[in-house]
């Protein structure tokens, strides 16, 4: 990857070290000055991770490599690449990318299968964030009610804070999804609109996140903690207003979604996703 030399030549004259997200090797961050590997720092991972790389699709690199991450605007244009650290972290999820019934995933400390409420899965019906063709189609059926993937009697730790996220993408006839954990010291939710990537209406949650990944698809994230109440219901709902109403769907309403990843952690700063942990059982 290219680097833009923004600095005067006086003051690289002067620079000892210059560090730049520029060049890695396995184990390995590559200074600019000096280039004779004097200055390079070590670099160790016990695991491997993802990133988003400079084709804006999520893809996965192995232990000890460094992440050159980008982000992905609005417009779908690629920023600069970027070191991306992050703190150690597990998808309790045990099929991050199988929201079905009869997949079995499994969430938090413990839960249900995933219900399928009122909907119709269609799996490996979209490209993904990852570049292949794993999202799954939600369609409503018709009627009023809730349209959700539902992981219920969800057990978490109690007093840990729960971070839920998932990737969504705007289908037809349904702009928003529903992110909810309810049953638990209190009801949390919120409303994200897939169309033009805004927080909706909030119950009990602080700092909704709705990060955009290209390609109409965006991650949306909640956390909550619980004391006393720890068994409730993690949902996934597919709505048609900013509301926490059923909706009376004629049966052609659908959206995507793509990687659901359940964090939990004992430090109250870590209250957004990390990077996407893919788990297959």
């Amino acid at each position: 990857t290219a680097f833009n030399m923004s600095l005067s030549v006086s003051l690289l004259d002067k620079a000892k070290i210059v560090q730049a997200p520029s060049g890695y090797d396995t184990s390995s961050l590559n200074s600019v000055i000096p280039s004779n590997g004097n200055a390079d720092f070590d670099f160790t991972r016990a695991s491997s991770a993802t990133r988003t790389n400079e084709n804006g699709l999520i893809e996965t690199v192995s232990n000890n490599v460094p992440r050159i991450n980008y982000d992905v605007d609005s417009n779908d244009d690629i920023s600069c690449g970027y070191l991306l650290l992050e703190p150690e972290a597990t998808n309790t999820v045990t099929k991050s990318n199988d929201f079905s019934n009869a997949g079995g995933a499994d969430i938090f400390v413990s839960s249900d299968n995933p219900n399928e409420g009122n909907i119709t899965l269609t799996a490996n019906n979209a490209t993904s964030p990852d570049g292949t063709t794993n999202a799954t189609k939600i369609t409503a059926t018709a009627g009023s009610a809730k349209h959700r993937v539902g992981y219920f009697s969800t057990v978490v730790t109690s007093n840990d804070t729960n971070v839920v996220s998932v990737f969504a993408k705007k289908g037809t006839g349904a702009d928003y999804l529903s992110l909810r954990a309810d049953g638990y010291d209190l009801s949390y939710r919120a409303n994200f609109n897939l169309d033009n990537g805004t927080v909706g209406s909030t119950q009990n949650v602080t700092s909704p996140k709705m990060e955009y990944f290209g390609n109409g698809w965006y991650r949306c994230s909640i956390h909550f903690k619980t004391t006393t109440d720890v068994d409730g219901a993690i949902s996934l709902i597919m709505q048609n207003a900013d509301d926490f109403n059923d909706f009376n769907a004629a049966g052609t309403e659908f959206i995507f979604l793509f990687g659901i990843q359940c964090e939990s952690t004992t430090k109250d700063v870590f209250i957004f996703p990390t990077s996407y942990i893919p788990t297959t059982g």
